[in-house]
């Protein structure tokens, strides 16, 4: 059986080929999917990322989502992050992540969480780049909210390599596929159960 690690490392050489070979029309594939996804999943505050080169550029949804829905990003804090409002100008940091300034605002709820991912394994958990940084980010929210993967090129295992703290999703969503964690059937019946222990 593949390790962990091992299974990252095939995964981030797939993504580093992907960003030199059809990223735009991979792009364009997850990002159509994932527009479609948000209208049936109401929210209005999303949590989105500023996208490194091997991962889904998302820039342009959050340009057009950002009129009618609060969008927060990332902001690198130690060893995990905080939330701030999604606004200009935008700096890289460190490991070349961009963020926007730093903000006091406290977001205590979000609706939706738009998540990229190195690798998902057979119980959609995330396999990132093994800082730890979005499993404890999640780890200290009360409410949880939906959490939707995205990934320009499959990179997709149906072995348990991922460990029970790993941030599971409940769409995972790649140019080729869209896979939906079973038992939520109906949003409806989903968004009165979100707040939950996952």
């Amino acid at each position: 059986m593949e390790s962990k690690e091992e299974f990252r490392a095939r995964c981030l050489q797939k993504l580093k080929h992907h960003a030199l070979r059809n990223k735009l029309r991979q792009d364009h594939a997850v990002l159509t999917k994932l527009a479609l996804l948000l209208k049936d999943v109401k929210g209005k505050t999303i949590l989105c990322y500023l996208p490194l080169k091997h991962e889904v550029n998302i820039t342009k949804l959050m340009r057009s989502l950002r009129p009618d829905n609060r969008l927060l990003v990332p902001f690198m804090e130690g060893v995990s992050f905080k939330v701030v409002k999604f606004r200009l100008p935008i700096k890289k940091k460190r490991f070349s992540v961009l963020e926007p300034q730093n903000s006091q605002m406290i977001f205590s709820k979000i609706d939706i969480a738009i998540v990229p991912v190195v690798g998902v394994d057979g119980a959609l958990r995330r396999i990132g780049h093994g800082k730890g940084m979005y499993d404890r980010f999640f780890s200290s929210l009360k409410c949880h909210p939906i959490v939707i993967f995205v990934q320009g090129a499959d990179c997709f295992t149906t072995q348990h390599v991922g460990d029970a703290h790993d941030v599971q999703a409940d769409f995972y969503i790649t140019p080729n596929h869209f896979i939906k964690r079973r038992g939520f059937n109906d949003f409806r019946v989903f968004n009165r159960r979100r707040c939950r222990a996952i």
